[in-house]
């Protein structure tokens, strides 16, 4: 049974649109991927990496360095991983949520942004809204048949 044929004409059905994980072996090796996307970041950063690199040493208290984020990012620096302890203050000093989006992707899931939930909280009150005005009519009708 599809869970769109309850929703209302034009309205999404999240469950069709989000795509399932992929599967298979190496389905969410990620390293190559995620220095690629620690790269990108940096370079549509509208900061350079010494910036970038202080404003994570200020966001999370622990140092980074230039130096870091260069064998974060240089695919011939294997022993030297990304600590997933820095992605929050990656994210906020190169002001991009590409890694988080990807990360996600990966698993089959989405970022929801504050726009996102306000939009649903909306479509959730129309509906309210409408379930509201749907008793109060049958309310009025019931009321009718008795006088």
């Amino acid at each position: 049974m599809s869970r769109s044929r309850h929703l209302p004409t034009g309205q999404l059905n999240l469950l069709d649109i989000i795509e399932p994980p992929s599967s298979g072996p190496g389905r969410l090796a990620w390293d190559g991927r995620l220095r690629a996307l620690i790269a990108g970041a940096i370079r549509q950063s509208r900061f350079s990496r010494e910036e970038i690199a202080d404003r994570m040493t200020l966001a999370c208290g622990e140092a980074v360095t230039r130096a870091m984020l260069d064998a974060w990012t240089a695919p011939s620096k294997n022993g030297h991983r990304f600590p997933l302890q820095f992605l929050p203050a990656f994210c906020s000093a190169t002001e991009s949520q590409e890694i988080l989006k990807d990360a996600l992707a990966m698993l089959g899931a989405r970022l929801a942004t504050a726009e996102d939930l306000a939009y649903a909280e909306i479509g959730r009150l129309h509906v309210e809204g409408q379930k509201t005005a749907e008793r109060e009519r049958a309310l009025r009708v019931l009321l009718e048949a008795k006088r």
